[in-house]
């Protein structure tokens, strides 16, 4: 079993974040480029720098609360039967930054310790501790996973936290530098060794506050999946939102749609769309090509 170095949060930073320094595998030359995200029937208006970020805020909010609330599997490894969760080590954080200490089922988990299958509580505290030296990403505070497995490739866990602060590049758009996550959900993951699947249900009234700004978005129904497909001549990486229901400073926002990045002839190649809809209007579109680009529609609440 090989240990992956390169944390979740980097994961969210390059390939399941969606951005071009994601690795991917070269397609042969009879490769076609994926097609151009489809244009809505309503034309884009001119977006401000101030819109446009506040849509890409509303587009990562559920990603930047999993990643909170998923925290003590941070790590993956790798095996025969495709993803296995390893446990943290307790101990020093990255380049000896801060600590973090874990537990199973109320006792001190023994460093480097692969978890157990079965049904098992899992709880880790971060105290000062960087998760992520590409991005700069501290965490601080304990979240707890509540997961059932017979098989790593196919995981189930409720996972909550009390509270829990990110500090730094926390999202790829560099939207969000400091947020506080509460609340819980349900993580989904089942992998093989050239697929897979994570999906995402926050709970209802799980919020997620950025700590610049004070607001707070909470989370109302819908789930966030992120996928990896590796089985064609490309690499494909996904991230879809099923109806995810937010609330804002008072405004109801809902997200729906699926982008999808590859690298096609060695160059990035993005496509589909995430529309942000408020009341029935759309608000805002989320597309992708070489890049996630947010065309905005109407005025939106800022995170």
């Amino acid at each position: 079993m090989t240990l992956v170095t390169m944390s979740r949060w980097s994961m969210l930073l390059a390939c399941a974040g969606l951005i071009v320094s994601c690795g991917g595998g070269g397609g042969s030359d009879g490769d076609q480029p994926l097609q151009s995200p489809v244009s809505s029937t309503t034309p884009a208006q001119p977006t401000s720098a101030s819109n446009s970020t506040a849509a890409l805020a509303l587009f990562d909010a559920a990603r930047v609360h999993s990643y909170m609330t998923t925290a003590p599997f941070m790590y993956y490894g790798t095996g025969a039967s495709g993803v296995i969760v390893d446990a943290w080590r307790s101990g020093p954080c990255i380049e000896n930054s801060g600590s973090r200490h874990a537990s199973l089922d109320g006792s001190p988990v023994v460093a480097d310790a692969r978890l157990p299958v079965g049904n098992h509580t899992y709880t880790v505290t971060f105290a000062n501790c960087s998760v992520d030296n590409f991005a700069g990403i501290t965490l601080d505070g304990t979240a707890t996973a509540v997961y059932a497995t017979t098989d790593w490739s196919n995981v189930t866990a409720q996972v909550s936290t009390g509270s829990m602060r990110a500090t730094g590049s926390v999202d790829p758009y560099g939207t969000l530098s400091d947020v506080s996550a509460f609340g819980s959900g349900t993580l989904r993951v089942t992998a093989t060794l050239n697929t897979s699947s994570e999906t995402y249900t926050p709970a209802i009234g799980s919020t997620l506050i950025n700590n610049r700004t004070t607001n707070v978005i909470t989370f109302q129904s819908g789930s966030l999946s992120s996928g990896y497909d590796n089985t064609g001549s490309t690499a494909i990486y996904r991230r879809t939102f099923d109806s995810l229901a937010i609330t804002l400073n008072g405004t109801n926002y809902l997200l729906d749609g699926t982008l999808q990045f590859s690298y096609v002839n060695g160059r990035p190649a993005g496509a589909g769309e995430v529309r942000i809809t408020s009341n029935g209007v759309l608000v805002a579109r989320i597309v992708m090509d070489s890049q996630v680009r947010a065309e905005v529609l109407a005025p939106l609440d800022v995170f």
